[in-house]
């Protein structure tokens, strides 16, 4: 049964035994209230699930929007929860670590930065990536084309290992608006493992943005048998910037040119396609390009959203007397606590002067918080970890 406002609002008037209370001011109050209750108890339908790709290399994966308050971190496979538990860190402690991550760290936590929320995971992927190449040292391995030019090893400027691969990019060696660099390895890999659920990953430096469209690796057999992918922004859906951009070209959503074998793939290419207003640019890079296949991973969490109005739309804050208070599906008579500490915000000389008032809300609150306990990620009591025995 859905609770809309105006039965929280009578309430109120009859805790504060005031009818001559205006709704607008009553409803101040009732995101007063609704706000405290929430901080202290675990209000059904308050609660939410998040689910994301995990990539060991990426251990900041944004929160969704909603996001107020932690709960639980697990694996979306069962079998990965039996031996790989999460544990709960404050990010101070997360970031000790970041450097540090061996086969048997399960970590997480969050942060707001400019209120905005991020989660913290620190795990490695259960299936192990496979290297492209490092680009410490491969510029005799790579080819350019098209607007491609000046291609050397930098040992100064790199994201991983000893070096990156830089090139420039001159727009009047050719009229096809697009850089292209590419490497033919000896043996081809065998990316099996892969198909259809890996994503290549690369770090790449763009000097200018300017009219850059888009990036594409292409891989497979040859030029005219391989699988492409095409990206307009950084793996974490943010626009591409100046500097270092961390890219994903996922299997799943590549396209086949030809005839392609995941067990062979020699021939790896990048292209950097923008419009002819393009200007030439020197110091592009390209650093450790590898495929991973992630981990789905679901996030419980408390929503802020507080209710939605009467044509659905999520709110964090009510405004209306027709808005429904989330939990209403779930547990209705909640709406007496929101009520009665809605009433006190109003008027707080009841619980001194009114004797009946002042016990139900003590009755009330001790009663939901026993029946809806906060679920607080720093507080959860877990069995501790069995060891593996014959029945997996």
């Amino acid at each position: 049964m859905s609770v809309e406002l105006s039965s929280v609002i009578t309430d109120v008037k009859n805790f504060a035994r005031n009818q001559n209370l205006t709704d607008t001011r009553c409803i101040s109050a009732i995101n007063t209230s609704i706000d405290f209750v929430s901080a202290h108890l675990g209000l059904p339908g308050h609660e939410k699930q998040y689910a994301f790709d995990y990539f060991e290399d990426q251990q900041f994966i944004p929160a969704p929007s909603d996001f107020e308050e932690a709960i639980s971190l697990r694996y979306d496979e069962d079998r990965l929860n039996r031996f790989n538990r999460f544990q709960f860190n404050p990010p101070e402690l997360l970031y000790e670590r970041l450097g540090a991550v061996g086969a048997g760290t399960s970590l997480w936590g969050y942060e707001f930065s400019n209120d905005v929320a991020k989660l913290i995971v620190l795990a490695r992927n259960s299936t192990a990536k496979i290297v492209i190449d490092t680009f410490d040292d491969s510029v005799d391995e790579w080819t350019e084309s098209n607007d491609a030019d000046n291609l050397e090893n930098d040992e100064v400027t790199y994201k991983e290992g000893a070096g990156s691969l830089r090139f420039d990019v001159d727009t009047t060696l050719s009229a096809n608006n697009k850089a292209t660099i590419t490497r033919i390895f000896t043996n081809g890999f065998d990316l099996s493992t892969m198909n259809d659920q890996g994503s290549f990953i690369v770090d790449v430096y763009i000097p200018n943005i300017t009219n850059l469209s888009s990036v594409s690796l292409s891989w497979g057999l040859d030029a005219s048998n391989y699988l492409i992918q095409t990206v307009t922004a950084q793996s974490d859906g943010s626009d591409f910037v100046v500097g270092w951009n961390k890219l994903a070209f996922a299997w799943y959503d590549s396209t086949e040119v030809g005839t392609t074998n995941e067990t062979d793939n020699p021939w790896f290419q990048f292209d950097f396609s923008y419009t002819a207003a393009y200007a030439s640019s020197t110091g592009f890079r390209v650093d450790y390009l590898f495929i991973q296949k992630p981990d789905k991973m679901i996030a419980s969490y408390y929503t802020n959203y507080r209710g939605v109005s009467s044509t659905g739309t999520d709110l964090s804050v009510f405004t209306a007397s027709t808005d429904l208070l989330l939990f209403g599906d779930h547990s209705p008579a909640l709406r007496q606590l929101v009520a009665i500490y809605a009433a006190v915000v109003i008027n707080p000389q009841i619980l001194v002067e009114n004797a009946s008032v002042s016990r139900l809300y003590s009755d009330f609150f001790n009663l939901y918080s026993r029946k809806y306990p906060k679920k607080r990620t720093n507080n959860l009591i877990s069995d501790p970890i069995i060891t593996k025995t014959s029945y997996d």
